[in-house]
């Protein structure tokens, strides 16, 4: 039989980001700008504040709610200290973050079996037909594991199809109500220069045009009026636009961050699949002879390169676990900032 070498390295290959972590490996949708900026929008999402414009505060409250629907560390927290044991069932959260995280613990769980087994697999002294049995009891593991993927990939999917029309028709009235807020400021420039007009005919009044002064002092009373009204109503317009637009500023990456994710459980449920098709066929295939030599075996399953990605995956499932319940940081503010 040809030996696949292949499928040995697939889902550790899949899991782990590629570049050289120096002994702190981790899982490969931590890497890159997209689910940093995905945390961000999340974040902003839930510090969104009711303004003067109603509509616009409308929809920055779609994208709170559909914000609400992933998740946060808080809201995991808060799940966590009235169902102790939401992460150790046999299906996941609603909530799509928690659902994430109790996919990475079960990574890490058939991280470890997967390791453990294929530890004992190349003991020394092992009859072949032994080995030959344990290589189909891969299967039923393999395929466990692979199945945990689908219920987080139907619900960001879900999710993707909620909370992408959401961002999209707060960006519509954003760009709407900046408008607004740029008519708003031009009619306040024309209302100082009118009230500073008025002030201008009181100062060259004379002593005999009291009538005149006074219904001046009267209009520019009112006017001062209006202007103290209008500017604090632009202001409020002003600092609910500017917290909507730092939200869009980070949901230009919304689709990509989504399409990661999405894209490193598909990649992780075909090497779950390459892997068990692999240890079926090997098992199906291989000679008792080359069952029984140590040396074959090893090198068939690229046990050199494989059993340190396991270790690899385990240690950044874990440290990706332990970190999950530490709060998301709150997104930059500088104008052009980039991750």
């Amino acid at each position: 039989m040809s030996r696949q070498f292949g499928y040995p390295l697939a889902v550790q290959q899949a899991a782990l980001r590629q570049a050289v972590d120096d002994g702190n490996p981790h899982l490969a949708f931590e890497d890159g700008s997209a689910w940093v900026h995905l945390t961000y929008y999340i974040v902003q999402a839930d510090k969104q504040q009711p303004g003067p414009d109603k509509a616009l505060a409308a929809a920055a409250q779609a994208v709170a709610d559909e914000a609400a629907r992933f998740g946060t560390p808080k809201s995991l927290r808060a799940l966590l200290a009235t169902a102790p044991d939401a992460l150790a069932q046999n299906t996941p959260p609603a909530m799509l973050y928690a659902g994430l995280v109790w996919f990475v613990l079960r990574l890490k769980s058939a991280a470890t079996s997967m390791l453990s087994y294929q530890q004992s697999l190349l003991e020394a002294g092992i009859a072949a037909s032994d080995r030959r049995e344990a290589l189909h009891a891969l299967g039923p593991m393999v395929e466990e594991a692979r199945a945990s993927i689908a219920p987080l990939l139907q619900g960001l999917n879900k999710w993707k199809d909620g909370v992408l029309p959401a961002n999209a028709a707060l960006a519509q009235l954003a760009t709407q109500t900046g408008t607004d807020l740029q008519a708003q400021q031009e009619a306040l420039g024309r209302l100082q220069a009118t009230i500073a007009s008025i002030e201008g005919q009181l100062a060259h009044l004379g002593l005999f045009r009291g009538h005149k002064k006074k219904e001046l002092e009267a209009q520019l009373h009112a006017l001062r009026e209006q202007l103290a009204r209008d500017t604090a109503l632009s202001e409020q317009l002003r600092l609910q636009l500017e917290g909507v637009n730092l939200l869009l500023t980070n949901g230009g990456w919304l689709e990509t961050a989504i399409d990661e994710l999405i894209h490193w459980l598909d990649g992780l449920r075909t090497a779950w699949s390459a892997l068990g098709s692999g240890t079926t066929q090997l098992a199906a295939d291989a000679s008792d002879a080359d069952l029984g030599n140590d040396s074959w075996l090893a090198q068939t399953l690229a046990s050199a390169m494989a059993f340190p990605l396991w270790q690899a995956l385990i240690t950044a499932a874990q440290r990706y676990a332990s970190n999950a319940l530490v709060d998301f940081p709150a997104p930059p503010v500088a104008a052009g900032w980039q991750p």
